[in-house]
């Protein structure tokens, strides 16, 4: 009577690991996705950062390249204003003479 009893009992408890069992896969299946879910939102918050990071590293290039620019129009200025002066000097100091 035992065996037949404890058979039972083995019986019913693989009824409800089998039941179980795919809860279970379903419940890891759904952690997976969500997991995955995360992963990928954070990929895309990466490489939105990686944009904006290389945007002002543009930015600044050209910045740079816009004050360099304006910085050798100034010298071209002062060199022709330089140049300038010294013809006018050049000019006096003959008429002096």
């Amino acid at each position: 009577m035992g065996v037949i009893v404890g058979l039972a009992m083995a019986m019913a408890l693989g009824w409800l690991w089998q039941r179980r069992a795919p809860n279970g896969v379903i419940s890891l299946e759904r952690t997976v996705s969500a997991q995955f879910r995360k992963i990928t939102d954070l990929e895309h918050e990466l490489a939105e950062a990686k944009a904006a990071g290389a945007l002002a590293v543009r930015n600044e290039k050209l910045r740079n390249a816009r004050e360099f620019r304006q910085y050798k129009r100034l010298l071209r200025r002062a060199d022709t204003a330089l140049a300038q002066a010294k013809a006018e000097r050049a000019g006096e100091i003959l008429e002096a003479a």
